[in-house]
């Protein structure tokens, strides 16, 4: 395959790539917004629990075939780099050289054979630069060889920034599932806290504090009612739980105090 065509396939895998993420951070986000928007049903929850898991898992699967893909192309860079280098320098080597043997050359015939003329001279000299092979072909080998490099450490460097760019939307989204699931977790404690406020069967407007028993559950159930309303308050549930905390709470019209049963403290 030429090396255009290798860069066009490797081109259309990474804008392939960035359309797929794309999507799929458009998909999470959105999903993530409809659970900040509405309230949800416990299976609605678990159906969105679901789909994020999902994304997820799709997500940390392209990021390592994105992580492996660049680990494998920066080797190969660094290999190219440095067979490159080499080289150059062996060239460099050589052609240094063949200078000091020209001037050697040239050296020994201006001593030697003054009567010599300039163009059996340059003939000479020709002969052995024929003799050490063609070194303006090496020359071009070597460019051509350094410019496809620098094409692919610039389709590299691409690729680099796309999957920057990826990596802060990938972290976004797992902040953004990490809060929807807590917020989740938070409702289904909620619903569990509720069900066991409702076990103590205790009306907390109508307190008995001559029944010592019942003046046991009353406190239990008061400090399980609180421990709702400070989740509900930590994850802004809003109105979800207001009217079960309204009718589950102390009447704020009884100014009685805790305890006393009929001008006794008990």
């Amino acid at each position: 395959m030429s090396e255009y065509k290798r860069k066009s396939n490797l081109k259309d895998s990474i804008i392939s790539g960035i359309v797929v993420l794309a999507i799929l951070v458009a998909a999470v986000v959105f999903l993530i917004n409809q659970f900040s928007e509405v309230d949800l049903s416990k299976k609605e929850l678990e159906d969105l629990r679901s789909e994020i898991k999902l994304a997820e898992v799709d997500l940390l699967e392209k990021q390592d075939k994105w992580e492996l893909k660049i680990i494998r192309d920066t080797k190969y860079i660094a290999a190219q780099e440095e067979e490159l280098n080499l080289a150059f320098k062996e060239f460099e080597v050589e052609r240094a050289a063949y200078k000091e043997e020209i001037e050697k050359l040239k050296a020994n015939y201006n001593s030697n054979t003054p009567n010599v003329s300039r163009k059996q001279i340059e003939r000479e000299i020709r002969a052995e630069f024929a003799s050490k092979g063609n070194n303006r072909a090496q020359i071009n080998r070597l460019n051509s060889q350094n410019l496809a490099l620098k094409a692919k450490n610039d389709v590299l460097e691409k690729e680099m920034v796309e999957f920057r760019k990826w990596q802060k939307e990938s972290a976004k989204i797992n902040k953004a599932a990490a809060l929807a699931e807590e917020k989740r977790k938070a409702q289904d404690e909620v619903v569990k806290l509720m069900d066991e406020f409702t076990a103590f069967d205790i009306d907390l407007k109508k307190p008995n504090w001559c029944d010592k028993e019942y003046s046991e559950r009353f406190y239990q159930a008061e400090d399980k009612l609180n421990e709702i309303k400070d989740l509900v308050k930590k994850h802004n549930f809003g109105d979800s739980y207001k009217a079960f905390l309204v009718d589950a709470s102390r009447s704020t019209s009884n100014t009685a105090p805790d305890g006393w049963c009929n001008g006794v403290k008990m």
